[in-house]
Protein backbone atom coordinates (compact mmCIF):
# COMPACT_ATOMS: atom_id res chain seq x y z
CA UNK A 1 0.00 0.00 0.00
CA UNK A 2 1.43 3.37 -1.03
CA UNK A 3 1.01 6.33 1.30
CA UNK A 4 0.24 9.73 -0.12
CA UNK A 5 0.88 13.06 1.52
CA UNK A 6 3.21 16.00 1.73
CA UNK A 7 6.81 15.83 2.82
CA UNK A 8 9.02 18.62 4.09
CA UNK A 9 12.69 17.79 3.76
CA UNK A 10 15.73 19.94 4.53
CA UNK A 11 18.96 18.77 2.91
CA UNK A 12 22.39 20.20 3.56
CA UNK A 13 25.68 18.80 2.45
CA UNK A 14 29.29 19.84 2.14
CA UNK A 15 32.52 18.30 1.01
CA UNK A 16 34.66 16.88 3.77
CA UNK A 17 38.16 15.48 4.02
CA UNK A 18 38.66 12.30 5.97
CA UNK A 19 39.88 12.67 8.55
CA UNK A 20 39.31 16.33 9.04
CA UNK A 21 42.37 18.47 9.67
CA UNK A 22 40.47 20.26 12.44
CA UNK A 23 39.68 17.09 14.27
CA UNK A 24 40.46 15.79 17.72
CA UNK A 25 39.31 12.43 19.06
CA UNK A 26 38.86 11.98 22.79
CA UNK A 27 38.87 8.36 23.93
CA UNK A 28 37.05 7.45 27.10
CA UNK A 29 38.30 4.72 29.40
CA UNK A 30 36.67 1.34 28.71
CA UNK A 31 35.88 2.29 25.12
CA UNK A 32 35.20 -0.83 23.03
CA UNK A 33 37.53 0.47 20.30
CA UNK A 34 40.63 0.96 22.43
CA UNK A 35 43.56 3.29 21.94
CA UNK A 36 45.52 0.92 19.71
CA UNK A 37 42.49 0.17 17.50
CA UNK A 38 41.73 3.83 16.93
CA UNK A 39 45.39 4.63 16.27
CA UNK A 40 45.60 1.85 13.67
CA UNK A 41 42.42 3.10 11.98
CA UNK A 42 43.74 6.66 11.82
CA UNK A 43 47.11 5.45 10.52
CA UNK A 44 45.35 3.60 7.71
CA UNK A 45 43.46 6.75 6.67
CA UNK A 46 46.32 9.24 6.95
CA UNK A 47 49.66 7.92 8.21
CA UNK A 48 51.38 10.00 10.89
CA UNK A 49 48.69 12.72 10.87
CA UNK A 50 47.72 12.45 14.55
CA UNK A 51 49.64 12.84 17.78
CA UNK A 52 48.48 10.66 20.68
CA UNK A 53 48.43 11.94 24.25
CA UNK A 54 47.80 9.67 27.22
CA UNK A 55 45.71 11.54 29.77
CA UNK A 56 45.43 11.07 33.50
CA UNK A 57 41.72 11.63 34.05
CA UNK A 58 38.96 9.64 35.72
CA UNK A 59 37.02 9.20 32.45
CA UNK A 60 39.45 9.92 29.60
CA UNK A 61 42.21 7.55 28.48
CA UNK A 62 43.77 9.33 25.50
CA UNK A 63 43.44 12.23 23.08
CA UNK A 64 44.28 12.09 19.37
CA UNK A 65 45.12 15.54 17.99
CA UNK A 66 45.71 16.26 14.32
CA UNK A 67 49.26 17.56 13.85
CA UNK A 68 48.03 20.57 11.85
CA UNK A 69 46.36 21.84 15.02
CA UNK A 70 49.60 21.40 16.94
CA UNK A 71 51.45 23.55 14.39
CA UNK A 72 49.22 26.47 15.36
CA UNK A 73 48.83 25.93 19.11
CA UNK A 74 50.94 24.14 21.74
CA UNK A 75 49.68 20.76 22.89
CA UNK A 76 49.43 21.76 26.55
CA UNK A 77 46.96 24.55 25.67
CA UNK A 78 44.84 22.27 23.51
CA UNK A 79 44.72 19.67 26.29
CA UNK A 80 43.88 22.35 28.88
CA UNK A 81 40.95 23.57 26.80
CA UNK A 82 39.73 20.01 26.27
CA UNK A 83 39.97 19.21 30.00
CA UNK A 84 37.93 22.27 30.89
CA UNK A 85 35.38 22.29 28.06
CA UNK A 86 35.04 18.75 26.67
CA UNK A 87 36.07 16.13 29.23
CA UNK A 88 33.11 16.88 31.56
CA UNK A 89 30.71 15.68 28.83
CA UNK A 90 32.46 12.37 28.15
CA UNK A 91 31.40 8.97 29.47
CA UNK A 92 33.85 6.12 30.02
CA UNK A 93 32.94 4.15 26.89
CA UNK A 94 32.74 7.12 24.51
CA UNK A 95 34.85 8.18 21.59
CA UNK A 96 34.13 11.85 21.04
CA UNK A 97 34.99 13.76 17.86
CA UNK A 98 35.82 17.39 18.52
CA UNK A 99 35.94 19.99 15.75
CA UNK A 100 38.67 22.32 16.91
CA UNK A 101 38.92 25.38 14.69
CA UNK A 102 41.59 27.95 15.41
CA UNK A 103 41.21 31.48 14.16
CA UNK A 104 44.24 33.74 14.28
CA UNK A 105 43.50 37.45 14.53
CA UNK A 106 45.99 40.28 14.31
CA UNK A 107 44.92 43.76 15.41
CA UNK A 108 46.76 46.99 14.62
CA UNK A 109 49.55 45.40 12.61
CA UNK A 110 52.32 47.89 11.92
CA UNK A 111 54.85 47.36 9.17
CA UNK A 112 57.78 49.67 8.56
CA UNK A 113 57.93 51.00 5.03
CA UNK A 114 61.07 50.11 3.13
CA UNK A 115 62.99 52.82 1.31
Amino acid sequence: MQKTGNYCIDIRFEEIKLPSTQEILVLGKNSPHGKIGILKSLEMLIPEAFEVFDVEHEVVQAVFIHKKILKRMPDYLVLKILKERVFPFLNEGDVLKVDFKITTIYNAVEIAAEQ
